[in-house]
């Protein structure tokens, strides 16, 4: 798959794959693929299977939980951010409902395909799991600082 100017910048610019080299990211996205989707469809169901690391191009995303009477946003989503992590690394159901809110384009990966390409070339996995591994720490480090603020109103 041959990479144009404006996907690569995204895709070079994407916190997952930072510290890869040129070549590296080469290898990477010819293992992946560049979909459109339109708003209203959703990416990832909660409870379901999902085999598919997605990296967002243009477009947007709303993350939520889905509840009896209404949903709950999580995050939304913008380009150059990514969802399908969770999955990816534990190989569980979704733990969240992601539907794309405006025309979007991704690039995304297989699980299975990136998996086999770590196995190949172990620098890359590394890289690539070290920065899974500093987004979900940062994830969690605010959601502590939320919490905390919260308690302090009561």
């Amino acid at each position: 798959m041959n990479m144009n100017n404006s996907t690569y910048e995204v895709l070079r610019n994407n916190a997952l794959v930072k510290g890869l080299s040129s070549g590296q990211l080469e290898t990477f996205y010819n293992a992946g693929e560049l979909v459109s989707v339109g708003a209203g469809d959703l990416l990832i169901q909660e409870g379901q299977g999902s085999n598919y690391l997605y990296l967002v191009l243009s477009g947007k995303l709303e993350i939520y939980h889905p509840d009896i009477q209404e949903n709950f946003t999580l995050a939304l989503c913008n380009p150059g951010e990514y969802v399908g992590e969770y999955a990816f690394i534990d190989a569980e159901p979704a733990s969240a409902t992601v539907k794309v809110t405006q025309p979007s384009e991704f690039f995304r990966i297989r699980h299975e395909n990136a998996k086999l390409l770590f196995k190949s070339d172990a620098d890359m996995g590394q890289v690539v799991y070290r920065n899974l591994l500093t987004n979900l720490v940062t994830r969690l480090r605010s959601m502590d600082k939320e919490f905390d603020n919260f308690l302090l109103i009561f």
